[in-house]
């Protein structure tokens, strides 16, 4: 009978704890899944926001493998070539001078190729409307901090200004032609600026769009350094040619200086160069030899001559084109291992291994008019071209 009767009491008590437990046990799950739920959530769009970032970084690390723009024309009338140039969004629209364009990290251009690139939407680079532009107009950048005109009362409010530029990388492009990409990191809504965390590039890129433009009027931009390339005799190589990137420091050189070449910063990107070809857009027709091979050590010889003077180059650093009358050329660098199956190649069909080398030189002159006939007056003419490798 007892044995019954516990075996009765511990059946009643059991579904005593099925009855009520359960609801609670049920109620406290809940409230643990709804809160384990935003943590995550939370959790997973900082790491999105982090992992955006890191890749916009990465992207900007190839930045300088892209074409460096300058920033009179491209605040006056677009970057050069404009109208067909697959890296630049966006460009002046009816006329107008965009000098704050703003972008996120996901917004760029299609490939070089004009294919559509899946992380990349150009029609969502975000940018002021007109009613901002005069507002948000930089009135000086000066290390790394950007002061807009503070003395004109923004049509927006402190949320929506930081929101423009939070979680974006800007382009700033100066009057003397170089530009460099910028990681915003701060924002004063009451002093109107913004600080920067500077990236190692100076170029469009193929994750980033988008180029905070000067104008044209005189805003203070520090540099301090950039890449170039030049070809030598190669290191370990007998009778071979490499085509090399260095990391150089330059600030402010008198004509004919030498930048000052940075230790340990050197790196082949090219080998067994056996010619180098040159596309001078708008200065005549067909493609303009820039580039021949020397018999003497393999040391590739160069001059230019579409212009009727030739301008002879030091082979060993390209840097000093007094004349080229040229507004923006591309180079070709085919090694010895495609050199006598594609003797003469369009533009933009490159095979593997080949290098696209393209710089826009700043010019005397409007740069809206008829920069083509004009001298070319800084010595970065060949100081700051960018290669791209297309692998």
């Amino acid at each position: 009978m007892r044995t019954n009767s516990t075996k009765t009491l511990g059946l009643k008590f059991r579904r005593g704890i099925t009855l009520t437990e359960l609801m609670v046990a049920a109620l406290l799950s809940s409230l643990v899944l709804i809160g384990t739920y935003a943590v995550l959530r939370s959790g997973i769009e900082s790491d999105n926001i982090t992992l955006g970032m890191s890749m916009a970084w990465e992207r900007l690390d190839l930045a300088r493998d892209m074409l460096a723009t300058d920033a009179d024309a491209a605040a006056y009338s677009g970057t050069p070539n404009s109208t067909v140039d697959p890296w630049i969004c966006p460009k002046p629209w009816n006329g107008t001078v965009y000098q704050g364009l703003m972008v996120r990290e996901t917004d760029s251009a299609p490939t070089w190729a004009g294919t559509d690139n899946p992380n990349i939407f150009p029609d969502e680079c975000i940018f002021q409307g007109a009613a901002l532009l005069d507002e948000l107009a930089p009135d000086s950048i000066t290390g790394d901090t950007i002061d807009f005109q503070s003395d004109l009362a923004l049509p927006i409010n402190e949320d929506d200004y930081v929101a423009m530029f939070e979680n974006r990388f800007l382009r700033i492009t100066s009057p003397n032609g170089f530009s460099q990409f910028a990681e915003v990191v701060a924002v004063d809504f009451e002093e109107h600026k913004v600080q920067l965390e500077f990236a190692p590039a100076r170029a469009t890129d193929i994750g980033v769009c988008g180029i905070l433009g000067t104008g044209g009027q005189d805003h203070e931009v520090t540099i301090h350094t950039y890449f170039r390339y030049r070809i030598i005799e190669h290191p370990t190589e007998p009778n071979s040619t490499a085509l090399v990137r260095e990391e150089v420091y330059w600030p402010e050189l008198e004509w004919g200086e030498e930048p000052e070449v940075i230790p340990g910063t050197q790196l082949i990107v090219a080998e067994n160069i056996v010619d180098l070809q040159c596309w001078a857009d708008g200065v005549s027709a067909g493609l303009t030899p820039l580039f021949t091979p020397d018999s003497n050590g393999g040391v590739v010889r160069s001059a230019y001559a579409s212009t009727g003077s030739a301008v002879n180059l030091d082979p060993e650093v390209l840097t000093d084109i007094e004349r080229a009358r040229i507004f923006h050329f591309q180079i070709t660098a085919r090694t010895s291992r495609e050199y006598d199956s594609v003797p003469h190649r369009p533009r933009g069909e490159l095979d593997n291994g080949a290098f696209d080398i393209m710089r826009t030189f700043d010019l005397d002159g409007d740069p809206s008019t008829a920069a083509l006939t004009q001298t070319i007056h800084h010595q970065v003419a060949l100081q700051n071209f960018i290669v791209r490798s297309l692998n």
